[in-house]
């Protein structure tokens, strides 16, 4: 904070700028001279302002459903016009039209509508999977399965008429979907019977019809040569919903093997493209296994394609990510203990890929909370948030340390609020860094049924204040389920079983309801030879935007003692008059085009610290305050 004298040498005291952020941690006479004790629902500028911050609006006139949001995605391939927004509520998969949801065809009723969907966007494609149902993509057009399965139906063979063929055969099917994509053929349950050929063709019938659902295209139907009963060579390909083909062809002609490792993805929960593969994780079966496809084949997962991270260790892989060219694994046993996992896998070949854990214990329970920004990754557990960058120690709460692999917390001035998080939901905790902020969705405390609160994690600032690292600030009735930013927008899906999406930072309202914001400073008490001196707290200069015709509640708190605290109130009109001094209309403006007044507040208040808390609580209503000086007397000397 800034001193000086004035009028007769009467001391001042100027708070720095108000960007520091929440500080729970620390007793509120020691919080950081930019920080705060006590604020909920507001934000930041460059310049160290503390404002009301914007509310939430509902995005869908109707809802898709009385349920949760289980997935939310910003969708644009490369022959689209404009992105989509999708998401996914109630079982089905939804577009927004506006402000309709409407359901996209052949995705109605697929999915368990209590589990959260992963959704990844590559090669044009958004693939989405839960861990429980049969993974799907679509293509801006088609809502298909993803890969494709071996069929079931076994296909009859009988004499047709005189032919090429003699000896032994037996036939085989597989399928290949709209993108080209093969599946393998199911010896176990769509072998045909044996059939011999004396100089004859063979009839193929019972061909299935795959139902557009499955996105299969057509199928490769394969037999062997005669004499050679293991190895199916491809005979002809026909299209889906043809059931019958003949086959005249000689041994000598059939050059294309069926395919022998073109397994389709199991049932993930989580997905990360990265340098051309699509990585997978959580499958039920084999929760410490990290799976990645066929380079550029998305839909192909190669049974012998997995590395195993940290398997036997009482931990679950519980999310992945990309940062600084390597794959990042977490692992929870949601009992509190975490671990972090790097796979380097810049060489081209995967056998020279390697896994190294990382030397700290902190990992993420939250796969949708694991958030990049700014080169790191932002990892959330019971002990707090964490900044990992792969290489070396994030900037935070304690010192930074090169050239290895670790993680530092970025959550210290907030642990009082981490602690109460609810344990056990913080696997369905959420993340997504939008306009240099991390927004976190949390369950707030031990009561909690849900994501209930957001706390934004402000990391980029302009200002002179004595601020070392980001500042953090919480936004209550927040019941988000998880995030995606589209068009330039923030949005966020309902935990609460509504079937809502709401666009946030966008009103003066929390979707009509008042948003209850207030801001206190940390305590002026002059310099520091005289902290511990009685003061006449006399006056305060504030400057504050003229946001509107409404009151502002400024209430000065004595010793810390905001019991004893009563508010005075300031109206912020363009025609608001200073109630105490003469109006000074600053003529600069401050990232907006709203000007900027100073108002007197007359005190006279006794006491050792000073501090000053602003608050609205009215539907539309807000402040902004930029700059404060207060005006004492040392106690005896008046």
């Amino acid at each position: 904070m800034g001193f000086g004298k004035f009028r007769k040498n009467q001391p001042f005291e100027e708070a720095p700028p108000f960007d520091g952020g929440l500080n729970t941690k620390a007793n509120a006479a020691d919080v950081g001279l930019a920080q705060t004790p006590s604020a909920q629902n507001v934000s930041f500028n460059d310049f160290g302002a503390a404002a009301t911050t914007l509310g939430f609006s509902q995005l869908n006139t109707t809802a898709v459903g009385s349920a949760v949001i289980n997935g939310l995605h910003s969708y644009n391939n490369e022959s689209s016009t404009a992105a989509e927004l999708i998401v996914v509520g109630n079982g089905s998969v939804w577009r927004m039209s506006g402000t309709t949801a409407v359901t996209i065809g052949s995705s109605q009723s697929l999915f368990d509508s209590d589990a959260d969907m992963e959704t990844e966007q590559f090669m044009d494609v958004l693939f989405f999977s839960n861990g429980t149902d049969r993974p799907y993509k679509y293509n801006g057009t088609e809502f298909t399965r993803m890969g494709v399965s071996g069929a079931t139906q076994t296909l009859t063979i009988a004499t047709n008429s005189a032919g090429t063929l003699t000896g032994d055969y037996n036939y085989v099917i597989a399928p290949v979907n709209s993108y080209a994509v093969e599946g393998d053929y199911s010896v176990d349950n769509a072998l045909s019977s044996t059939f011999t050929a004396a100089s004859e063709d063979i009839a193929i019938t019972d061909i299935p019809t795959a139902p557009a659902s499955h996105g299969v295209n057509s199928w490769n139907i394969y037999r062997n040569t005669a004499g050679a009963a293991t190895t199916y060579w491809r005979v002809t390909n026909v299209a889906n919903g043809v059931s019958a083909v003949t086959d005249n062809n000689s041994d000598s002609v059939l050059v294309t093997a069926a395919p022998l490792d073109n397994a389709p993805p199991f049932a993930f929960k989580y997905f990360q493209n990265f340098q051309g593969y699509l990585f997978a994780a959580g499958y039920s079966e084999q929760k410490s296994r990290l799976y990645w496809s066929k380079v550029n084949t998305p839909e192909q997962f190669p049974v012998d394609n997995f590395v195993r991270v940290g398997q036997g260790d009482g931990l679950e892989i519980s999310g992945i990510s990309v940062i600084n060219s390597s794959i990042i694994i977490t692992k929870s046993d949601e009992q509190g203990n975490t671990a972090t996992y790097t796979l380097f896998n810049d060489a081209v070949d995967p056998a020279n890929w390697y896994l190294l854990k990382t030397d700290s214990d902190q990992g993420s329970e939250s796969h949708k909370a694991i958030t990049r920004w700014d080169n790191k990754l932002a990892l959330l557990n019971r002990n707090g948030y964490y900044g990992f960058n792969g290489v070396q120690r994030v900037r935070g709460g304690g010192s930074s340390e090169l050239g290895k692999i670790s993680v530092d917390t970025i959550s210290a001035d907030i642990e009082p609020d981490v602690q109460l998080f609810k344990k056990s939901l913080l696997k369905n905790a959420a993340g997504i860094d939008f306009e240099n902020r991390m927004y976190f969705a949390v369950a707030s405390t031990g009561s909690s049924t849900e994501n209930d609160k957001v706390y934004v994690y402000d990391y980029v600032r302009i200002s002179t204040s004595d601020r070392k690292a980001g500042a953090w600030i919480p936004l209550t009735d927040h019941n988000i389920n998880n995030f995606a930013v589209h068009d330039g927008s923030l949005y966020g899906g309902s935990s609460t079983a509504n079937g809502f999406v709401y666009k946030m930072q966008d009103t003066r309202n929390y979707n009509g309801a008042a948003i209850d914001s207030f801001f206190t400073t940390a305590p002026f008490r002059g310099s520091k030879a005289e902290e511990n001196r009685k003061k006449v707290f006399r006056h305060a200069y504030i400057w504050m935007d003229l946001s509107g015709d409404w009151d502002v509640e400024i209430s000065p708190i004595i010793d810390f003692d905001s019991d004893g605290a009563s508010a005075s109130l300031i109206n912020v009109g363009a025609d608001a008059t200073a109630l105490w001094d003469t109006a000074q209309w600053d003529t600069a403006t401050w990232a907006e085009t709203v000007p900027r007044k100073r108002f007197r507040l007359d005190m006279n208040k006794v006491g050792n610290f000073l501090q000053l808390k602003f608050r609205t609580n009215t539907v539309s209503q807000y402040f902004k305050v930029s700059r404060i000086q207060v005006f004492y007397n040392l106690k005896g000397k008046e």
